[in-house]
């Protein structure tokens, strides 16, 4: 059983590293934190935390993301509008 789980979390570590470097990329932004790390480009959001990989997809393409007391926050580039989204 100890070696089923301890395969089970390689596996998941080397497809969240791998999508990482898919993502990675040129024209790619970052931002870090001491729990997650993001990447951005265009309309795509992707967080990395704790080996899970969450995409938010946004309807304007992302200039900038900020994370404030477990909420991020993700300036687009809508037209008239200066107010970052909200998640979390």
């Amino acid at each position: 059983m100890k070696y089923l789980l301890l395969s089970s979390l390689s596996i998941s570590t080397y497809a969240n590293t791998d999508l990482f470097c898919k993502v990675k990329g040129d024209g790619t932004t970052h931002y870090k934190t001491n729990k997650s790390h993001y990447i951005f480009k265009g309309r795509k959001l992707y967080k990395f935390e704790n080996e899970m990989t969450t995409l938010f997809p946004s309807k304007y393409p992302i200039k900038a993301v900020k994370e404030y007391n477990d909420k991020i926050y993700i300036l687009t580039g809508e037209k008239n509008s200066r107010t970052p989204r909200r998640f979390g």
